[in-house]
């Protein structure tokens, strides 16, 4: 077993100290409790690590939409959480600037933000996957007709219609090719409080 040495004084009537008493005891059944505690509290650190991680990764799952890679957009169908447009502001059928389709890509974007899973939203694709790229768009834009320009423009109406604390937390703008043709991406993750639009 373990013993531990203890040393009790010996203190006379007038308070002196006189000697001492050296006894041994007996400490195995509280070292074994001690490593039971141990052991138990280890435990108990173990469990709420865990569920601690698993918290977080469902926390984060929540706020963080997966982005969409160029090689999967030709394979994806719209869904809740895939959309896609042909252009932000250049009407392919009437050949000029339509504001309406800039409403119809914050629309998308707000519902994304105000969903449970948020989404992908790809600007240069209709809905039948065909790709008519950013080209028209870029020609709309009187400096710099170019993706940063594009990213410019499509940031500053997002900011006009839903802030700009909410595009700065919630919304990833990216750009890709396909076909040589360039894309943009935005992948929308959905926010912790409701979003709505900044009616003009």
């Amino acid at each position: 077993g373990l013993y531990a040495t203890l040393i009790d004084p010996v203190i006379s009537k007038s308070g002196q100290r006189v000697g001492a008493i050296r006894a041994f005891e007996d400490v195995t059944d509280e070292q074994r409790v001690l490593h039971q505690s141990a052991i138990f509290n280890s435990v108990v650190a173990a469990i709420l690590l865990s569920i601690t991680v698993a918290l977080a990764a469902v926390y984060l799952r929540r706020t963080h939409v997966a982005v969409i890679s160029c090689a999967q957009i030709p394979f994806l169908e719209e869904s809740d959480t895939v959309e896609f447009k042909s252009s932000l502001r250049w009407d392919v059928v009437e050949k000029k600037v339509n504001p309406e389709l800039e409403k119809a890509v914050i629309k998308a974007i707000a519902g994304f933000l105000n969903s449970e899973n948020g989404g992908n939203l790809v600007i240069g694709l209709d809905d039948k996957k065909q790709v008519f790229g950013l080209e028209h768009d870029y020609s709309t834009l009187t400096t710099r007709p170019n993706r940063d320009g594009f990213e410019q423009a499509l940031r500053q109406t997002l900011i006009n219609a839903l802030g700009e604390r909410c595009c700065a937390r919630w919304i990833k703008v990216g750009f890709c090719s396909l076909q040589g043709k360039d894309l943009c991406k935005i992948a929308v993750s959905p926010a912790t409080e409701p979003i709505f639009l900044k009616e003009k």
